[in-house]
């Protein structure tokens, strides 16, 4: 889908951008060029519109929490968000994206995956500004799952490279 820059740039506090716990408008364009994300506008401000799973990861009476990225610059964003998600694909259906979410962010071995209890929450949808992008409304759909490992799949930590080189890190609690 195509966007128009320069509409977005002076709808947007893009000074914001890349700084603090903000991504950079680089990355907002990228979402929008591989479909994760869908700008759209009403009343002459852009929606960021985008669906996403979330999955909550247990094992053995633990639950995994997205303790922090880091970004490039050296910016730390501390989170503390329960569990991984990430977003969909255009078209992909939520349930592969579990296993995709499984896979890229924690490491999982595609063929271990079959060990892996997986059950369907259901579907939330929530309206927020994005702490990404300061000054863009979000509209997320989000499917929930919970996910129970087994040892073989288990680390006391978790890294995950992301987009331009930042890393999110994952603990047990």
């Amino acid at each position: 889908m195509m966007v128009n820059v320069e509409r977005l740039k002076d709808a947007l506090p893009i000074r914001d951008y890349g700084k603090g716990k903000a991504k950079s408008f680089q990355q907002l364009l990228d979402e929008v060029a591989t479909g994760e994300t869908q700008i759209i506008w009403r009343e002459n401000r852009p929606i960021r519109l985008l669906r996403i799973v979330v999955v909550k990861v247990y094992h053995r009476g633990k639950r995994l929490v997205e303790d922090r990225q880091e970004f490039p610059d050296g910016r730390v964003r501390h989170r503390g968000i329960e569990g991984i998600s990430e977003k969909l694909h255009p078209q992909e259906d939520h349930t592969k994206a579990v296993y995709r979410a499984l896979h890229e962010e924690l490491g999982f071995p595609s063929d271990e995956l079959h060990d892996v209890s997986i059950q369907y929450l259901g579907q939330e949808l929530e309206k927020k500004e994005s702490t990404s992008y300061p000054g863009l409304e979000s509209h997320y759909d989000k499917y929930q799952y919970e996910v129970h490992i087994p040892d073989n799949l288990y680390k006391p930590e978790y890294t995950e490279l992301c987009e331009e080189g930042m890393h999110s890190y994952f603990v047990w609690r």
